[in-house]
C-alpha cells in the first residue's frame, strides 16, 4: 500500500512538471538566504485585526514556467536554507522544474503575531489560524505570484505542501481542508493521533530511560529544576534559564518546555 501511495504521489508531482525546456529568460535568481515577509492578521476570525509579518524564504534555482510551487514548513522551529536548499523538496524541485518556498509557523522563529508568550497571546496560537496563515500565502502565490516572489512564476501553479512530524500533519490538513488550492501533500511521519493529555508519551520516555539506567537521575533533575523555577529566587531562576538559552521566557513557560 505504501508503494502504491508513493507512486501516486510522484505521478501527481510529475504531472506538475513544466513542459518548457527554456531557462527563465534573463531573470536574476535571488539568494535563497534572503528572508521575505508576508502580512497576516493576528486572528483570521475577527478576534484581533492587528497584523504581523510571517517570514519565508524560497529557492527558484530549478524553476521553469509551469513548474510547481513546493511549500514546506519546518513546524516548531525557524526557517533556513536547509529547507529550501537541502531538503527532499529541493530534490523534487530539480526533477519537476519547481520552486521551493519555506514558510515559518506563527509563534516560532521570528514570526511572532504577539509580543510575548503569555496566555492571552497564545489564544491566537490555534491550528485554525495556522492553517489560514498558510492558505492565505498559497492563495497569493497562485493568484498573484508577483506579490510574493520577485521572479517570474506562473499564475495558478500546482502547489504541493510538505512537512515532517507535526509539520507533516499540517501538510495533510492543508490538502484536506483546501483541496482547491493545495494539489497534493507530502506528510512525512505525520502525527495521525493526538491527545490533549498525552501522558502516554511520558510513560514511553520513562520506560526508555529506565532501560538506559538513568530514570531516577532524570526524575531528580526535573524535580530540582522545578524547585528552582518556582522558588521565587530571581537570581537562581535567571541563571538556570540562561543556561538553557531561554532567558526571555517566564518561569512557567520555561517549565513547560
Amino acid at each position: 500500500m505504501r508503494r502504491i501511495i508513493s507512486l501516486a504521489f510522484f505521478a501527481l508531482v510529475s504531472s506538475c512538471q513544466s513542459s518548457s525546456t527554456d531557462d527563465q529568460a534573463d531573470v536574476s535568481i535571488p539568494s535563497s538566504s534572503t528572508v521575505y515577509q508576508f502580512q497576516q492578521p493576528v486572528d483570521h476570525f475577527g478576534l484581533n485585526d492587528d497584523v504581523w509579518q510571517q517570514r519565508y524564504q524560497f529557492n527558484a534555482t530549478f524553476y521553469k514556467p509551469g513548474g510547481p510551487i513546493l511549500v514546506v514548513t519546518p513546524g516548531e522551529t525557524s526557517i533556513g536554507t536547509y529547507y529550501t536548499d537541502s531538503s527532499y523538496f529541493n530534490n523534487l524541485a530539480q526533477q519537476t522544474n519547481g520552486l521551493v518556498v519555506a514558510i515559518e509557523h506563527r509563534f516560532y522563529g521570528n514570526s511572532n503575531p504577539m509580543p510575548d508568550l503569555s496566555g492571552p497571546s497564545l489564544k491566537f496560537h490555534t491550528i485554525d489560524n495556522v492553517l489560514e496563515d498558510f492558505a492565505s500565502f498559497v492563495h497569493a502565490a497562485k493568484t498573484s505570484p508577483d506579490s510574493v516572489f520577485p521572479v517570474g512564476v506562473s499564475a495558478n501553479s500546482k502547489v504541493i505542501f510538505g512537512g515532517g512530524s507535526y509539520a507533516g500533519a499540517i501538510a495533510a490538513w492543508m490538502r484536506a481542508k483546501y483541496p482547491e488550492i493545495v494539489d497534493g501533500a507530502w506528510a512525512s511521519s505525520a502525527v495521525v493521533q493526538y491527545r490533549l493529555e498525552n501522558y502516554q508519551l511520558d510513560q514511553s520516555w520513562g520506560k526508555h530511560l529506565a532501560a538506559l539506567g538513568c530514570a531516577t537521575e532524570m526524575s531528580q533533575a526535573a524535580k530540582e529544576l522545578d524547585d528552582i523555577l518556582f522558588s521565587g529566587n530571581q537570581t537562581a531562576i535567571s541563571d538556570v534559564q540562561a543556561l538553557f538559552g531561554s532567558p526571555e521566557l517566564t518561569p512557567r513557560d520555561f517549565a513547560g518546555l
